[in-house]
């Protein structure tokens, strides 16, 4: 329902977030409404095509064009995010095509809304042209954070085992955000195919001391944001603030006081 959409947003915020990267999907309208209306940032993702071909070049720029145009209008929108992790462009790293592509995306999404920005390949393999150098990193040991992503070491860094930037291309002193990481599982996972994408935290306690280390290496380090993995449980993935039914499995105020610095 819309009230269910205003109530993640709601929740978000007591949580301290103040925005969402909405991964993979296009949102229902409401949710854009609410997120206008409370203030809450908004990022937009095209899902991915499946492979690299002429139709998915056609059909991926035709819909991804639909989607800016269906919400410009939305000031909680702040950034679009045309493509993820090489997911359907799996030879970005080296492919001139692939790479000519991501650039087409960022162009067009400045031709038709130059008031965005633009994470143009999300997570890895970020090519010159974008506003925002996106990482995702669910290495656990936070203490490592400052050293490892050190300005001068980013062009040569391979976050997850996938190198941070495409061959032949530059940061030029980019905005960096880790915009997926963390991602621990609360309590035991009651089925077989159940995880997350750490280890189980075996109690709210240790949950709580392994997302403040991981807040306070991230605020360590020379970013501008984070976002974490992630707001809600999805069929099999329960490393969510909320279970699958919205209801949270943390005390908001606690994560509150760990992302606004208060808890460390």
């Amino acid at each position: 329902s819309a009230e269910s959409l205003k109530q993640d947003i709601l929740l978000a915020k007591q949580m301290g977030f103040n925005g969402a990267r909405k991964h993979q999907k296009i949102e229902d309208p409401y949710f854009y409404y609410y997120a206008d209306i409370l203030g809450f940032l908004v990022w937009a993702e095209m899902p991915s095509a499946y492979s690299y071909t002429g139709a998915q070049v056609e059909a991926l720029s035709a819909q991804y064009l639909r989607l800016i145009g269906q919400l410009y209008n939305h000031p909680s929108i702040i950034a679009y995010v045309p493509l993820n992790e090489s997911w359907g462009v799996r030879k970005m790293l080296t492919d001139s095509a692939m790479q000519d592509f991501g650039r087409s995306l960022y162009y067009l999404t400045k031709a038709v809304d130059g008031t965005r920005f633009v994470s143009t390949n999300d997570g890895w393999e970020n090519i010159a042209d974008t506003d925002i150098v996106g990482i995702h990193d669910y290495t656990e040991n936070a203490a490592t954070y400052p050293q490892k992503y050190a300005p001068e070491k980013l062009p040569e860094l391979y976050p997850m085992m996938r190198r941070l930037v495409c061959s032949g291309n530059a940061l030029q002193d980019k905005p960096v955000i880790v915009t997926e990481f963390g991602g621990i599982a609360v309590g035991k996972c009651e089925n077989a195919a159940d995880w997350g994408y750490n280890d189980n935290a075996d109690n709210i306690d240790e949950f709580y001391r392994r997302y403040a280390e991981l807040i306070d290496g991230i605020m360590r380090c020379n970013f501008v944001g984070y976002c974490y993995t992630q707001l809600t449980d999805v069929y099999q993935e329960v490393n969510g603030l909320l279970d699958k039914d919205h209801r949270p499995k943390v005390d908001p105020k606690k994560m509150y006081e760990i992302n606004r610095g208060e808890i460390r």
